[in-house]
């Protein structure tokens, strides 16, 4: 469990692991400018927490500290954050029994609204379909249950990144390459939930995700596209955002956007995973082409669906964005 100034949080998701998962072992690992949040920690955890300090900051860097310390274990890992506000047992208790069953990583399929989730629904979940010919709806949701042989594949993976890739995993790359190392095994499976997820305000970092997980994902990923024969299937919540809301996101995206013309994502997109180099690290300008790319679609997204009037409009918008991709990506 990796934290960085969650004290408010931390112990109610302890709680709902240990009610969740029996027996456990948690192993925290903070990077905060004080010691709250590990007291906390161990204050929910008792006699089964273990904290640790991670030397670097990072979500990334956190979750590889506490991997470190399973090289001898042989059950269940369950990766989660550590900044719910709202976590449920169900959540936990589900991705365990899929690994149980046989899988060797279970990603959860939170509820989600339309406007959430903008990375993975807009780039991340058709990238991975088109890269890995398997569609996994929310692969960098945040939380995750492997067997330990994989979360052990993950931390060789992680050991083994050039500088700059590594960068990107010590940040929020590393669900990209859990996700990454998952696909390229097998044995990967979503666990469809009736809970949503709510945790600290994130939008504001939206820059730093991308830069983290896109990274990981090219570097990663096959070499050659085995690509995705089905569409890809929206199912979002609506509800109205309100005025507030739109405006923060909207204003936090702009200040990204530019005013140069923009190519479509999905085009720019394909082209880098087909001319990287050898070493498998995404050009600067490249990435920032991307993220300029991405950002333009979402703004677009954002603006049209919540003037229009059709709740179905969110879910088309998407499949035909994927679609854009997938056909982009199909094997000649």
């Amino acid at each position: 469990m990796p934290s960085r100034n969650e004290a408010g949080t931390i112990a109610g998701v302890c709680q709902t692991v240990i009610a969740a998962v029996d027996p456990v072992s948690i192993i925290g690992c903070d990077h905060s400018d004080d010691d709250r949040t590990v007291k906390e920690f161990l204050r929910a955890c008792g006699d089964r927490g273990t904290a640790l300090t991670s030397p670097r900051r990072g979500k990334g860097a956190q979750v590889a500290c506490a991997l470190q310390q399973l090289t001898h274990f042989d059950g269940i890992v369950v990766i989660t954050d550590s900044d719910l506000l709202n976590p449920t047992e169900e959540v936990y208790r589900s991705l365990c029994l899929a690994v149980r069953d046989g899988a060797s990583l279970a990603f959860p399929q939170y509820q989600r609204y339309w406007y959430e989730g903008n990375l993975t629904n807009h780039l991340v979940r058709p990238l991975c379909a088109a890269m890995f010919g398997e569609d996994v709806p929310q692969p960098i949701a945040g939380e995750m249950a492997m067997r330990a042989s994989l979360a052990m594949e993950v931390l060789r993976a992680y050991s083994a990144l050039p500088d700059p890739v590594r960068n990107s995993a010590d940040a929020y790359g590393i669900d990209a390459l859990i996700a990454c190392i998952g696909l390229l095994s097998g044995g990967v499976v979503s666990t469809s939930l009736g809970a949503t997820k709510l945790h600290a305000p994130s939008f504001g970092h939206i820059r730093d995700v991308f830069l983290g997980e896109m990274p990981i994902l090219f570097h990663m990923g096959p070499r050659r596209l085995f690509g995705y024969a089905d569409e890809l299937a929206f199912d979002l919540l609506w509800e109205e955002i309100d005025e507030d809301r739109w405006r923060a996101m909207d204003t936090a995206l702009a200040k990204f956007a530019g005013t140069e013309h923009s190519r479509e994502l999905a085009d720019i997109a394909v082209q880098i995973h087909r001319e990287m180099a050898s070493d498998r690290v995404v050009p600067e300008r490249d990435l920032e082409q991307l993220w300029r790319s991405y950002v333009v679609q979402v703004r677009t997204y954002l603006d049209q669906c919540r003037n229009g009037n059709d709740q179905q409009m969110p879910e088309a918008f998407l499949q035909d964005r994927a679609l854009a991709m997938l056909d982009r990506c199909r094997p000649a």
